[in-house]
């Protein structure tokens, strides 16, 4: 699916900067594949909802209860307040520190993971190693203020320079994918 779109773009002559940005990013394909299983799943609940009538009929001879068709919509609501919660609780914009605009600071990585911790409990990062980890990233991206980079080229030379010389960055790394790929943000794409 995306080659095909991202040839057509390309063999324009007059294609949109922005297009050929977004094309040109390796991310921008995920996001496409997330969007189109979203879109999926919306488009059929919306079908479902608009087939109301046919709902109403189904419970009035029996085959479903009121409940369930209550119910049907929980998963989405709940995913819905994962997005906005995640946003609101997070502040990246006012933190700005896994897009890197600024020298991250420890408290800032702290609350991410505080909140990282009571959201997702599976996700497992070590604090004492996690300040660790901060300080060697603080460290390399000190002469960083001036650069426009894009972030997830930063956060790929950071972990790319870590890994070659055998610098642990395990649990940095962790939240920095948590945080890029979080629902509902526009972190990826700025």
């Amino acid at each position: 699916m995306f080659e095909p779109l991202k040839l057509k773009f390309q063999s324009r002559e007059k294609c949109p900067n922005v297009i050929k940005i977004l094309l040109g990013n390796p991310l921008f394909e995920a996001w496409l594949w997330f969007i189109h299983s979203q879109a999926s799943t919306f488009h059929n609940s919306v079908k479902l909802i608009e087939e109301k009538s046919m709902l109403l009929k189904l419970e009035q001879e029996g085959y479903i209860t009121k409940e369930e068709v209550s119910n049907f919509h929980t998963p989405t609501k709940l995913f819905c307040n994962i997005w906005r919660n995640g946003v609101l609780h997070l502040k990246i914009y006012r933190h700005g520190w896994v897009m890197l605009k600024t020298t991250p600071i420890w408290e800032n990585i702290e609350k991410t993971e505080e909140f990282i911790k009571t959201t997702v409990p599976s996700v497992k990062v070590k604090e004492k190693k996690l300040y660790n980890e901060y300080v060697y990233v603080k460290q390399y991206v000190i002469n960083w203020k001036e650069m426009k980079t894009l972030p997830e080229n930063k956060w790929v030379e950071i972990f790319t320079h870590f890994s070659k010389n055998d610098v642990p960055s395990s649990n940095m790394l962790k939240i920095v994918e948590f945080l890029l790929c979080l629902p509902g943000t526009n972190a990826p794409t700025e």
